[in-house]
C-alpha cells in the first residue's frame, strides 16, 4: 500500500506538492475550501470589473529558469501560453537594497483561471483527489506528528499533512 498524503489548500504550491507527491507513488488528498483551484491565482467578476487575485505574483518564472520548468513539468504552462518578457514588473527597496520583481506570464481578460485550471488537469490525470469546497478544521496531531486532518463530517487519516494555505488548520 502507497503512502497517503493529505495537501491542504488547492493554490499553486499545493497542486504542485500534490502533482510531484504523485508522481513520486504517493496517494494524494488535495482539499480546497473554495469551489475551484487556484487559491490566490483566481480571479471573479463583481458589478462589471474583474478582479485579479495574484497572477501578476507569478515571479522567477522566465523560460530557462528552474520555476519555468516547474511550470511546464505541472502542465501549467503549454506552448499556446503568452508569456510577457517586460522585467523587472517592479521593485522594492528594502533596508538599503533593491528587489526586483520579475512577471513573464501576460495577464488576460480571462485572468488566470485557465493556468491552475492545466495544473489540476495534470493532477487529475495522475489520479490524486481532488476534495473541493471542502473546509479543513483542523490537522490531526498524536505525539507530535501529522497524522490527518478533521473535515466537518470525517477524518481522513494520511502519512503526512501538507498545508499549502494559510488557514485555521495550520495554526492548531
Amino acid at each position: 500500500m502507497n503512502k497517503h498524503v493529505i495537501i491542504v489548500g488547492a493554490g499553486i504550491a499545493g497542486l504542485t506538492a500534490g502533482i510531484y507527491a504523485r508522481r513520486s507513488g504517493f496517494e494524494v488528498t488535495l482539499i480546497e475550501q473554495h469551489s475551484i483551484v487556484g487559491g490566490m491565482c483566481t480571479s471573479w467578476k463583481r458589478k462589471g470589473y474583474l478582479f485579479e487575485g495574484a497572477m501578476h505574483w507569478l515571479t522567477g518564472s522566465k523560460p530557462g529558469s528552474q520555476v519555468h520548468e516547474i511550470w511546464r513539468d505541472t502542465g501549467a504552462l503549454e506552448d499556446t501560453v503568452i508569456v510577457s518578457l517586460d522585467d523587472p514588473f517592479a521593485a522594492v527597496e528594502y533596508d538599503g537594497g533593491t528587489l526586483y520583481l520579475y512577471r513573464n506570464i501576460e495577464k488576460t481578460a480571462e485572468g488566470s483561471l485557465p493556468f491552475v485550471s492545466r495544473m489540476e488537469k495534470t493532477f487529475r490525470a495522475l489520479g490524486g483527489t481532488l476534495l473541493l469546497s471542502t473546509k479543513v478544521e483542523k490537522v490531526s496531531i498524536q505525539n507530535g506528528v501529522a497524522t490527518g486532518v478533521q473535515l466537518k463530517d470525517k477524518v481522513i487519516e494520511a502519512d503526512a499533512v501538507i498545508v499549502a494555505q494559510e488557514t485555521i488548520a495550520a495554526k492548531s
